[in-house]
């Protein structure tokens, strides 16, 4: 309607017709002119200014968020930019006059609060304050620190460009430097030289070597032996047989080790030439035709050797019999080395037990225990016991070195170590209450009867029988359920 119209567009009567209407809130007729006041006309004046009051508040509102003092919290730390940024930035920071601005926010502020208390007093007059260079200078601030991190991600890249132009300068400087070209000249003319000379001696030396290796029998006798050697190292090995010519033009054979005469030679290297070179001297056009009459008889091949090429001297032996030889004898002390021919079933029926007695030895069908245990352990044991229960004067020869083997294992097995056979009794014997004295006593027979050689140096069975049942109960101290387990074996054969 036009009034309606006309309070919108004058301030100071849309105030004074809010107060008004205040007043009038219980009468019926204008408290001014007299008029009537109908029920519609307060309805409508009502509405006008609840809608427009709260319009008004939520302007107010908006404006306050508008305005936002500052923290110098807010802003980076001048140390987190880089040295060519920091005097910029400081002064960017002083420029913005924080405290000032915040004053003119708060008064803004203030009467925003008030305007929100009271929406019809007009609002008093503010002084004007440029907030232009506020912006400004924010904005410029944003563009320091956007500089600011281009460089830092950069700058790994402008290190390595200033990295690279000092080595060029360098290098340039360098090569222009006229000694520098004359030495680098003469060391290239004598590198092509030296070059040159050694591929002239290189193919010399290949025919000579060439001509000398087609006619010479001992080179093809070098080559067998140091295969049969690779063959035994698994490739690893560092020793090699080579030719060498005297100032006669005599040829023999030299060991070398990484290229170099070999000296020192480990007891296991010795054995493995040695078996090496006796495999390669069956290996002779002249054993060809007799293959089958050739009796071979190879003593413990594995002696000093390291318990994993063991396989490697089984193959060698396997492939005789392949390659011809009927008839071969090996002997052993090694049980590991024995078990891969009883686990053969061609060899199987031709292992045989080398039973050691004072007088004589002979050659018996092997014990059931060494067919059925994977370990001499176990025979150890066999043994032992069958003698405790039955004694001959004969098992006396062998039966302290099998207690001895017997001590051996089982002590290593419960303290492993370097420590000797008898460090180890004595150290389980005072760990469980064990007689030390007994303990002391059983370990020196051990020792004077496992090596002995003559009769005169064996001790009576019954002391045997004594040291054999005070061994067990040793056992049993220290680990009962193993000597249960022991004795469970025993049963089963």
């Amino acid at each position: 309607s036009d009034p309606i119209e006309r309070l919108k567009s004058d301030k100071l009567k849309e105030k004074w017709v809010s107060e008004g209407l205040k007043l009038h809130e219980n009468e019926n007729c204008c408290i001014f002119c007299g008029r009537p006041l109908t029920e519609n006309i307060k309805k409508e004046l009502n509405n006008y200014f609840s809608e427009a009051y709260k319009l008004f508040g939520e302007r107010i509102i908006e404006l306050q968020k508008k305005f936002i003092k500052l923290d110098i919290s807010m802003f980076p730390n001048v140390k987190d930019f880089y040295p060519n940024f920091q005097n910029e930035y400081q002064d960017l920071l002083l420029k913005l006059q924080i405290q000032e601005y915040n004053k003119k926010v708060d008064e803004i502020k203030n009467i925003l609060d008030e305007k929100l208390k009271d929406r019809v007093t007009p609002f008093p007059p503010i002084k004007e304050f440029d907030f232009s260079n506020i912006n400004d200078t924010l904005k410029q601030i944003d563009e320091i620190i956007n500089k600011n991190n281009l460089f830092g991600s950069n700058f790994s890249k402008e290190k390595e460009i200033l990295c690279n132009k000092i080595k060029i300068h360098f290098a340039t400087k360098l090569l222009l430097d006229n000694t520098f070209i004359n030495l680098r000249k003469d060391l290239n003319d004598s590198h092509r030289k030296i070059a040159v000379i050694e591929k002239f001696i290189s193919s010399k030396q290949k025919k000579v070597f060439k001509y000398k290796t087609l006619i010479s029998n001992a080179a093809k006798g070098a080559e067998k032996i140091n295969n049969i050697l690779n063959q035994l190292f698994l490739g690893n090995t560092k020793l090699e047989i080579k030719i060498v010519t005297d100032a006669n033009g005599n040829e023999y054979t030299k060991l070398y080790r990484d290229n170099k005469l070999a000296t020192n030679l480990s007891e296991g290297e010795k054995t493995a030439i040695a078996f090496s070179h006796f495999i390669a001297s069956l290996d002779d056009e002249n054993n060809y035709l007799i293959k089958d009459k050739i009796i071979l008889f190879i003593d413990d091949p594995i002696s000093s050797l390291d318990y994993n090429h063991i396989f490697s001297v089984f193959a060698q032996i396997d492939k005789l019999k392949d390659d011809g030889f009927n008839q071969i004898f090996i002997s052993t002390h090694n049980y590991d080395f024995y078990r891969l021919f009883v686990d053969q079933e061609k060899y199987i029926k031709y292992c045989f037990y080398v039973k050691q007695g004072i007088n004589t030895s002979s050659i018996e069908k092997q014990p059931e225990c060494y067919r059925k245990f994977r370990t001499d352990y176990n025979f150890l044991y066999y043994s032992l016991k069958n003698f405790y229960k039955k004694p001959t004067e004969n098992d006396l020869i062998s039966i302290g070195n099998h207690l001895r083997k017997f001590l051996e294992i089982y002590t290593s097995y419960k303290r492993p170590g370097k420590e000797s056979l008898n460090k180890r009794i004595k150290v389980l014997a005072e760990k469980y209450n064990i007689n030390t004295i007994t303990m002391n006593t059983i370990t020196k027979i051990c020792n004077t009867t496992s090596h002995a050689q003559t009769e005169k140096l064996f001790i009576d069975t019954l002391t045997m029988k004594q040291a054999i049942l005070h061994t067990f109960k040793f056992v049993m101290d220290t680990d009962r359920y193993h000597y249960i387990c022991l004795e469970e074996t025993y049963r089963e054969l």
